[in-house]
């Protein structure tokens, strides 16, 4: 699909049904397609640019270096205040460089789904034909992909899936909720292992620079300029300058805008994370006090604190072990949200 904001919506809704599916197989508890799915959900918001030119304008309206500025342009061009920095807001974001962020989530939002998404319905489909899946069924399916770490390998889905398998057959539900999280840290890391390259990427807003907005915002303000003359003149050499202060202003906010957005993941609950902080919300009490020493050997690979959520915060979102950690946090803290995992429609 060639739309990336249509496509994000197939993709968030094909995460729900695989979350619900794999429920059904695994019990109860949140499984990783169930927080991708709110994760794609978030995803399709940065894709779309939604309300980036209303934070934005609000943003630079806030900014105290640009309030005689925005001023002297509002009586010199006669022009509303509002309808300004909304013209200005939007030429912004039509810039490409403001552009390539949304792009390389949109691609990051595909490469999984069309990898992790696809395995998982394989999965699924060997479940519909054979109900009752024996360990040398699950086994062999794992063995189909291919072996070793990613980005090249599928090794740690094939863990995972075994992970999913052995909750599926765990009456105890204490250890059918670790078995469940391990298999979620496991899809977890290598899901975001893949997603290096396309992070790194939408965090560095690659190309944005000062002089490629201080031309589109010039544009916009010579539209509504008076006839020159030489008063004109003068006024062109001060829209100049005003130009300028609003690309350099615009930049900044615009690149803490786009982290912002990035580094945040609505939940189901209606609960809004923040990545850069920690995770505040205690652990269920089937994932308390951990008895599963796979669980416990892959929490302190990730977690310089096991046991407890504190630094858990992610201070730079592109570098993987700080991603994995707080990831690993989340999952622990949130597997048992009720609403994880909607009901179906």
């Amino acid at each position: 699909m060639p739309d990336g904001a249509a496509r994000n919506v197939e993709i968030t809704n094909g995460y729900f049904a695989l979350a619900r599916a794999l429920a059904e197989w695994t019990g109860t508890g949140g499984n990783w397609c169930a927080f991708a799915a709110w994760a794609s959900r978030q995803a399709g918001r940065t894709i779309r640019g939604e309300d980036l030119a209303l934070h934005l304008r609000r943003r630079l309206e806030e900014r105290p270096a640009l309030q005689a500025v925005l001023k002297e342009l509002v009586e010199d061009l006669r022009i509303d205040r509002d309808r300004l920095l909304r013209e200005i807001s939007q030429a912004v974001l039509l810039v490409p460089a403001a552009r390539r962020s949304s792009e390389a989530v949109a691609r990051g939002n595909v490469k999984v789904f069309a990898e992790v998404g696809r395995d998982v319905a394989r999965l699924l489909a060997l479940l519909q034909a054979t109900p009752a899946l024996e360990e040398a069924a699950i086994r062999g399916f794992c063995e189909s992909l291919p072996p070793g770490p990613p980005p090249e390998g599928r090794g740690l889905l094939a863990e995972a899936f075994l992970c999913y398998w052995r909750a599926s057959r765990e009456a105890d539900a204490q250890r059918r909720a670790q078995w469940l999280l391990l298999g979620n840290l496991k899809i977890g890391f290598h899901e975001q292992t893949r997603l290096q390259p396309e992070i790194v990427a939408a965090l560095n807003v690659p190309g944005l620079n000062t002089a490629e907005l201080e031309g589109v915002i010039h544009v916009v303000l010579s539209a509504h300029a008076l006839p020159v003359g030489p008063v004109g003149t003068l006024r062109r050499a001060a829209r100049r300058k005003a130009a300028e202060l609003l690309a350099r202003e615009a930049e900044e906010v615009l690149r803490m805008l786009i982290t912002n957005r990035i580094m945040t993941i609505e939940l189901a609950n209606g609960e809004v994370l923040r990545l850069g902080e920690d995770i505040r919300r205690s652990y269920p009490v089937s994932l308390q006090t951990l008895v599963n020493a796979d669980l416990q050997a892959q929490l302190r690979s990730v977690d310089p604190m096991p046991g407890s959520p504190r630094t858990s915060g992610a201070r730079n979102w592109a570098e993987i072990s700080e991603r994995m950690h707080f990831i690993a946090e989340l999952f622990r803290a949130y597997q048992e949200e009720a609403s994880l995992i909607p009901a179906r429609a």
